[in-house]
């Protein structure tokens, strides 16, 4: 997956605040702000990673819908959405 812009540590933070314990997540925010620091890209990622990480691509999953008080994924990828969009991490 490559994106246009380099969005990862920012994206991390919101995915950590969706879900907290997910140790895939805090293991890729680790590694991504070290790769920024020393001034290399995040970029590109897999399907497979976002799977893992993604809260957007998680919206069936319990932790996921917990914090969007939801057990609906469309419910829960709208919450995510109008988080997102307010999020100031």
């Amino acid at each position: 997956v490559f994106c246009g812009h380099e969005y990862t540590v920012n994206n991390l933070k919101y995915a950590l605040h969706v879900e907290p314990e997910n140790t895939t997540t805090k293991e890729k925010f680790t590694w991504a702000k070290e790769q920024r620091a020393n001034n290399l890209p995040t970029i590109p990622s897999s399907i497979e990673e976002e799977l893992k990480t993604n809260p957007f691509m998680r919206v069936d999953n319990s932790a996921v819908q917990k914090h969007c008080r939801t057990s609906e994924p469309v419910s829960t990828m709208g919450f995510l959405r109008e988080e997102k969009n307010n999020f100031r991490g």
